[in-house]
């Protein structure tokens, strides 16, 4: 059941269900006592029904049901002031691949910091660790995807900024031609024998049009990839699979990754005006949502748009197993179960 503590309530709610053929789900919505700026799916398949919520002055852990839908609370974090991005740390499931009871995360704030949480779940207990260093509001940050040992943020400082997670120190600053919107690390494992290193892989967005991947460990470019988008501001990136796509001046684009340069444009409806960010279905990645002020949308397999609806769409995150997104709109967080 749903703690009253938290005042959460779960109710099915009336979207428009578009795309005649497609499979259109369930949709519903969980109301929060608190505004809702950032929604997290953890990564990981061990931990993959846990959600990262982030709000004016807290960061809540939950765990989201599907049958019946559910969003239980597990964790209620301080957080010092408004939560702008949240990223989960592969430090956080355990190799036994029993559910963690330790979870390591990181965010950012509008005061430009960024913070580590390492948090026990079964003792309601949490250390934090405050990373300064970006002088301008922090827009995103991701961890390495092989060891956590390494997280990236990017924002209107024109930089992007690498930290050790054990020392707690900046190690790196790569700087950007324009403010930085989005930083991904790549999912890609080496292969065998291969030095882990080597494979070490981000991509940094700007707002005026350029995706860049850069080798981490060595702080450069690789070369020839600079994807560029002729529509500006580009606010949001996303990775599958060897494909990168982005939001720009309301479009949708779609790169193919090692790139010819050429984007493919991807159809949408003009139901949203401005969508601010995308991100593909890691359960069925021929799904995809889309975010923005006048409200989000859900694309399905043939990419027609199975789910619409008017509020403004802070974030938005896909569940790691299951094909169900989480959307930030108010205070209330929205859910689609394909």
């Amino acid at each position: 059941a749903i703690s009253e503590l938290f005042g959460w309530i779960v109710h099915h709610c009336d979207m428009d269900r578009m795309g005649e053929g497609e499979e259109l789900g369930e949709a519903a919505q969980v109301k929060m006592d608190f505004l809702v700026h950032v929604v997290e799916f953890s990564p990981f398949v061990q931990t993959a029904g846990l959600l990262a919520v982030g709000g004016e002055s807290k960061v809540m852990i939950a765990r989201v049901e599907t049958d019946p839908i559910e969003v239980v609370p597990v964790l209620d974090l301080h957080h010092d002031t408004r939560t702008t991005a949240i990223a989960w740390s592969p430090a956080t499931p355990r190799p036994d691949g029993a559910l963690a009871s330790r979870i390591v995360f990181c965010t950012a704030g509008v005061d430009f910091k960024l913070r580590l949480f390492t948090a026990a779940l079964d003792e309601q207990a949490s250390e934090v660790v405050e990373l300064t260093g970006h002088t301008d509001n922090v827009n995103a940050v991701s961890f390495d995807s092989l060891t956590g040992r390494t997280v990236a943020s990017t924002g209107d400082d024109h930089t992007v900024r690498l930290w050790d997670t054990a020392a707690a120190v900046q190690i790196a600053t790569i700087q950007l031609d324009a403010p930085g919107t989005s930083v991904l690390w790549l999912p890609e494992l080496p292969e065998a024998g291969e030095p882990a290193k080597e494979f070490q892989q981000f991509l940094a967005a700007e707002r005026q049009g350029s995706v860049r991947l850069f080798y981490a460990n060595e702080q450069r470019q690789v070369a020839g990839e600079t994807l560029r988008s002729e529509s500006v501001p580009l606010l949001s990136v996303d990775y599958n699979e060897g494909q990168v796509g982005v939001v720009a001046d309301g479009r949708v684009l779609r790169w193919t990754l090692p790139s010819s340069g050429v984007a493919e444009s991807i159809e949408t409806s003009a139901f949203l005006e401005s969508p601010s960010c995308f991100r593909w279905s890691k359960a069925r990645p021929v799904y995809s949502a889309l975010g923005g002020v006048d409200g989000f949308q859900v694309f399905g397999a043939g990419g027609g748009c199975v789910l619409q609806k008017r509020g403004h769409c802070t974030s938005l995150t896909w569940h790691a197993l299951q094909n169900t997104c989480c959307f930030a709109v108010g205070s209330t967080i929205q859910i689609f179960i394909a």
